[in-house]
């Protein structure tokens, strides 16, 4: 598995040699494990930022957390 030059140029030989080991680990998962652990990531990341933005603005919940989230981004997209 080959290294792109640019990646390497930052890079030293012990952080690649853990890269390339981690990829050959990866590699070797079944894509609905690695499905699932992204979905759990996700889900973890949500659950994050749902703690986050309530301790800043306690009265507000989980799911208009989200809306506000998705409104913001959604509207985001829009600008060129």
């Amino acid at each position: 598995m080959s290294i792109p030059k640019a990646l390497q140029m930052v890079l030293t030989d012990r952080i690649i040699s853990d890269l390339q080991t981690k990829m050959i680990f990866i590699n070797k998962i079944p894509q609905q494990k690695l499905t699932q652990l992204f979905f759990d990531m996700c889900d973890s990341g949500i659950t994050r930022y749902i703690k986050s933005e309530q301790e800043k603005t306690p009265e507000l919940n989980g799911s208009t957390i989200m809306k506000k989230y998705y409104q913001f981004h959604k509207s985001r997209k829009s600008d060129p």
